[in-house]
């Protein structure tokens, strides 16, 4: 089933595995907005990386922008 999806707004807690699974449906994506809500995840690895970047950029062959915004931590500003 691919699903018409045009624009997709997501927080970065969607995850790469949420763009992993984005990528596997919605091929006629053409415009993708990650906002922060997490720096990053517990594990201390980043919430979207270029893994799920990547996987979009590469299924959905209609795409035309990519916009992520990022957070910076306190400690980044600190050190």
């Amino acid at each position: 089933m691919h699903l018409l999806l045009i624009l997709l707004q997501v927080l970065d807690s969607v995850c790469d595995e949420g763009l992993q699974a984005v990528a596997a449906t919605c091929n006629e994506l053409r415009d993708l907005r990650v906002f922060p809500i997490y720096a990053h995840r517990e594990d201390g690895e980043v919430a979207v990386s270029e893994v799920g970047l990547l996987a979009i950029s590469q299924a959905c062959r209609k795409l035309r922008s990519i916009l992520q915004l990022w957070r910076l931590c306190q400690g980044t500003l600190n050190n």
